[in-house]
C-alpha cells in the first residue's frame, strides 16, 4: 500500500469534494488563477493567495502566506496579514490525518492520510513504517532502528574514519577503503520511511543514475546500496569543503594599499575594490566548473531500470544547485570544482523516503531556486538549474540572494512571486557587462532570460576575458 493524502473540502460550495495526492506536490490555495487550488469567489474569506500546504505523503506541513481573514489549523491561529515591517518567519506547521483547516469563515478542508501500519515502539501517528522487525517480531519505524545501528554501521572493506558532515537526509563520514588505502565519502541516509520493495526500487534506481555520470566537474559515485534498513551511497571525497564554507572563512583576506599603508580586508564581503575584484574572480571560477558540469547533465544518456522496465533517454536535470552542493577539491582561492549529491534530493522525494517540504527542507534553499521549479517541480526542465547556478554566483559576489527576503513577506511568497534584485542595485561597482548577464541568467519573465548552462558560461568567460586578460 502507497501513501496517499486526501483534502477533502467539508464547507462552502466545494462541501464533499476531495482530493488526492500520492506523490510530492508544492500546493498553493488561494482564488489567484497561479494557484494549484484555485478556489470560485464565493470563497470570498480566503485570500487571492491564501496559504501553501507542502505535501510530500505521508506529510503534510502547512504555512499562512500572509492571508487577510488567516490560517487556522484546528481553530489555532498559525498566520495573518501582518502591518509590521519585519516578522519571524516560520517554516510551516505539520499536519495529522484528522485535522481540519480553516480558511477564513466560509472554507475548511479535513486532511487525511493513509499509510500501512503504526510503530510498534513508539505508536507513531504521522511517521511511516518500515518492515523492520524488533526481537519480539513487532514491526518498527526506521528512525527507531536506525538511531541504534547508524554510528555502528560498516560497509564491508571500509574502515569509518571521522564524521564529516550532517543534513537532511543522513550524515558523511570520512571512510578509508581497506583494499586500496585511499580515502572516500560514505553517505548514510537514515530514513522515515518503509522498506516497501517498490519504493526500494525506485530510490536505488535514482541513485543508481549517479554510477553512469563521469565528469571532471561532479563528484564520482562509486557504490550505493542499503543495509539493514539504512542506505548508503560512497562518493568521492572533497577535501575542501563546500562554497558555503568557502564563503565563511575567516581566513580569506586580501592586502590593499590605502593612505601610504598596507591593509587586510576579508574578501567575504570586503568593502575595498580590491575585495570585490577578488570575489569576483572566485565567483566566476567556481561557477564557470559548475555550469560545464551541469551543460554535461542536461545532455547525458543515461539508462535506467524502472519496476515496469527498463528506459534510456537524454540528459538529466540537477534540481539542487546550491553552495552546499558544490565542493572544492582543495582550499586554495581558485579551486577544482565538483557538484555533488547529483539526484540524491530527487531521489528521496519521488521514492518517497523522505519528509523534505518546500517549508522544511527547502525552507534554507528557496534563495537559489526560481519560481518555476517551486511552481512545477516534478516537471523542472534544466533552465531551474541555470538559474540557480547565476543565484549563486550574484551571493558570492554581493553577499545577499537575488530576491529580498528580509522584509514581512514569508521566504515561500519572495521566492515564487517576487522580482530579482538588479545585481548593479546591490553594488554598482560590478562591471556592467558581467551584470547584464547575471541579471540576464536571473530573468524569469515573460520567459527565462538564459535557458542553457553553455551560454551562461560562454557569456561570463566571455565578459571576464575582456575584462582582466
Amino acid at each position: 500500500m502507497s501513501f496517499k493524502v486526501f483534502l477533502k473540502f467539508t464547507k462552502g460550495e466545494w462541501k464533499g469534494l476531495e482530493i488526492d495526492y500520492d506523490q510530492k506536490e508544492c500546493v498553493r490555495i488561494g482564488r489567484l488563477p497561479e494557484c494549484n487550488i484555485r478556489l470560485p469567489e464565493t470563497y470570498d474569506t480566503v485570500s487571492r493567495c491564501h496559504c501553501l500546504l507542502d505535501i510530500n505523503p505521508p506529510f503534510v506541513t502547512v504555512k499562512d502566506l500572509g492571508s487577510k481573514n488567516g490560517t487556522y489549523l484546528n481553530g489555532k491561529k498559525l498566520g495573518q496579514r501582518s502591518s509590521s515591517p519585519s516578522v519571524e518567519e516560520d517554516e510551516g506547521y505539520p499536519m495529522k490525518t484528522g485535522d481540519r483547516l480553516q480558511l477564513g469563515g466560509k472554507c475548511e478542508i479535513q486532511l487525511k492520510v493513509e499509510f500501512p501500519e503504526y510503530c510498534a515502539h513508539r505508536i507513531c501517528d504521522i511517521m511511516p513504517q518500515s518492515k523492520i522487525k524488533n526481537d519480539d517480531c513487532r514491526t518498527i519505524c526506521t528512525a527507531c532502528h536506525g538511531n541504534k545501528k547508524e554510528n555502528a554501521l560498516k560497509i564491508a572493506g571500509y574502515s569509518n574514519i571521522r564524521k564529516i558532515g550532517e543534513g537532511g537526509m543522513g550524515k558523511v563520514w570520512l571512510v578509508l577503503e581497506e583494499k586500496t588505502g585511499k580515502q572516500k565519502a560514505m553517505k548514510f541516509m537514515l530514513t522515515d520511511a518503509p522498506s516497501d520493495e517498490q519504493k526500494k526500487a525506485w530510490f536505488l534506481r535514482e541513485i543508481s543514475i549517479g554510477k553512469q555520470i563521469k565528469h571532471p566537474n561532479i563528484a564520482e559515485q562509486y557504490d550505493s546500496g542499503e543495509k539493514d534498513g539504512i542506505y548508503y551511497i560512497l562518493m568521492e571525497y572533497c577535501p575542501g569543503g563546500n562554497v558555503k564554507d568557502l564563503m565563511t572563512r575567516k581566513d580569506l583576506k586580501i592586502a590593499y594599499k590605502k593612505d601610504g599603508q598596507t591593509r587586510y580586508e576579508k574578501i567575504f564581503w570586503g568593502g575595498s575594490e580590491e575585495a570585490l575584484k577578488e570575489r569576483i574572480k572566485m565567483a566566476t571560477h567556481i561557477i564557470l566548473q559548475t555550469l560545464a558540469g551541469l551543460d554535461y547533465l542536461h545532455h547525458v544518456p543515461v539508462e535506467t531500470t524502472l519496476p515496469d522496465g527498463a528506459r534510456s533517454g537524454n540528459g538529466l536535470v540537477y534540481r539542487d544547485v546550491k553552495p552546499e552542493n558544490i565542493l572544492l577539491m582543495d582550499d586554495t582561492l581558485y579551486p577544482a570544482v565538483k557538484l555533488a549529491d547529483f539526484g540524491l534530493a530527487k531521489a528521496f522525494d519521488l521514492a518517497g523516503l523522505s519528509r523534505n517540504t518546500y517549508t522544511g527542507y527547502y525552507a534554507g534553499c528557496l534563495k537559489y531556486i526560481s519560481r518555476q521549479q517551486i511552481r512545477d517541480y516534478r516537471f523542472a526542465k534544466p533552465e531551474v538549474d541555470v538559474w540557480a547556478a547565476a543565484a549563486v554566483c550574484y551571493t558570492m559576489i554581493t553577499g545577499l540572494p537575488p530576491k529580498n527576503f528580509a522584509g514581512s513577506k514569508s521566504s515561500y511568497s519572495v521566492a515564487c512571486f517576487d522580482e530579482v534584485v538588479p545585481i548593479r542595485e546591490r553594488d554598482p561597482r560590478i562591471p556592467v557587462p558581467l551584470a547584464d548577464v547575471i541579471d540576464q541568467a536571473l530573468q524569469e519573465k515573460p520567459e527565462r532570460g538564459i535557458k542553457k548552462a553553455l551560454e551562461l558560461k560562454n557569456n561570463i568567460e566571455a565578459v571576464i576575458t575582456k575584462r582582466w586578460n
